[in-house]
């Protein structure tokens, strides 16, 4: 296991954190703990973050079942949907999933709670607070999508 702690702060014309860079940095990684941590310093506040992770992919290798387009766009709209939440909640995207679970989540067609039990990372506490909307999501889109 790795570790990589970034810290990021806050930005005064959008009122809130840029969490791109740490979206960018977990795409290809399987992310075991994050930590948190708030501060502020000389009037200005930061959220410093440790990532523990492992990478997924050795550089110049290839995913062995690459997702179909259409598990691509519900990815893009769960995406979508974790950042409307983050953005409302005021903290980044990945503590709400990470993008190695929302692709968890598409290929296990996760439309039920237990399912997303099986989802590695997902406890009670987000399984209670997030999985009806995720469940919802899923299956609307697979009916949308036959």
């Amino acid at each position: 296991m790795k570790i990589r702690i970034i810290t990021l702060v806050f930005d005064e014309n959008t009122q809130g954190f840029n969490d791109e860079l740490i979206n960018k940095f977990c795409l290809n990684k399987t992310v075991h703990k994050i930590e948190t941590e708030f501060f502020n310093t000389n009037n200005k506040a930061y959220w410093s973050i440790a990532i523990i992770y492992d990478e997924m992919l050795k550089p110049g290798e290839k995913l062995k079942n690459p997702l179909s387009e259409s598990q691509k766009l519900l990815i893009k709209r769960l995406k979508e949907w974790r950042k409307q939440k983050a953005e409302k909640a005021g903290f980044p995207v990945f503590l709400i999933t990470n993008n190695a679970q929302l692709e968890q989540i598409v290929r296990d067609k996760c439309i039920t709670i237990e399912s997303l039990k099986n989802v590695k990372g997902i406890g009670k506490a987000k399984i209670q607070k997030y999985g009806k909307e995720i469940n919802q999501i899923v299956k609307i889109f697979y009916e949308q999508n036959k």
